[in-house]
Formats: structure tokens, C-alpha cells, sequence
């Protein structure tokens, strides 16, 4: 996913949202290894969608979907409908709830933030939800 981030030129946050999906779809679907590859496809075009400003085409992505011996899954026409049937699953086991889905980075940022509000005193929004709670 990291590589195929970088040849798309998808930013960090599309990528750590990506694996959140992934982690999220695989906790609750059991998937085969022959699916992984193109579910973490659709995982990451799913999250570009949500992450991205411009959107990206299916095709681009079907590109990308491979057999964990690297062999292509059919002609672009056949990969574009498995990324798109993949992409309803996914989003379906997830309950079309990406927007619950909290990011370790996204994590990370919270905590500093609230650390940096503590340590300076300075009424971040962190803080003042905190206090008018």
C-alpha cells in the first residue's frame, strides 16, 4: 500500500486512513490471501476518496490490482468491477461509518495537542471542550 501511495502521489493521511479500513474490514470479514491484494486496493481508494481533493479514477487503481503471484485479475473492464464490488463490501461491513474511523496519526495529533494544552496552559479546544463539558 505504501508503494502504490507514493506511485499515485496519495498523501499520508490517505494511507493511514487506508490501513484503518483495511484493519477495520479484516477484523470483521474473513478474506482469503488471493483477496487481500485487491482488498487493500479498494481500501485505499475508498480512503482516497474520503481524503483526497481530486478524485482519482477506478481505473487507475484496478491497475493495481494483482494474485499475490503478481498475475493480473482479468482486463481493466474485469478489474474495475472487482475494485468497484469490492468497494461496496467493504463498505458495507463497515457500515458506511468512515468517519469513526480514528487514525493513528490522527491519534497522535489529539494526544499532542492535549499534551501542548496541559504543559502551556494555553486553552486549546481540546481544553475548552474538556471545560465546558
Amino acid at each position: 500500500m505504501n508503494s502504490l501511495t507514493d506511485q499515485i502521489g496519495l498523501s499520508n493521511d490517505t494511507l493511514f486512513m487506508a490501513v484503518a479500513v483495511v484493519d477495520r474490514y479484516l477484523s470483521v470479514v474473513p478474506v482469503s490471501v488471493a483477496l487481500l491484494q485487491p482488498v487493500s486496493v479498494a481500501c485505499l481508494w475508498i480512503a482516497s476518496k474520503y481524503e483526497e481533493l481530486a478524485a482519482i479514477p477506478a481505473a487507475v487503481f484496478a491497475a493495481f490490482m494483482v494474485s499475490p503471484e503478481g498475475i493480473s485479475l482479468g482486463s481493466e473492464a474485469q478489474a474495475v468491477q472487482l475494485l468497484l464490488e469490492l468497494e461496496i463490501g467493504v463498505l458495507r461491513a463497515l457500515d458506511y461509518r468512515l468517519a469513526s474511523i480514528v487514525t493513528t496519526k490522527a491519534f497522535k495529533h489529539r494526544i499532542f495537542q492535549r499534551l501542548w494544552s496541559d504543559v502551556s496552559g494555553h486553552q486549546g479546544p481540546v481544553t475548552n471542550h474538556r471545560l465546558s463539558l
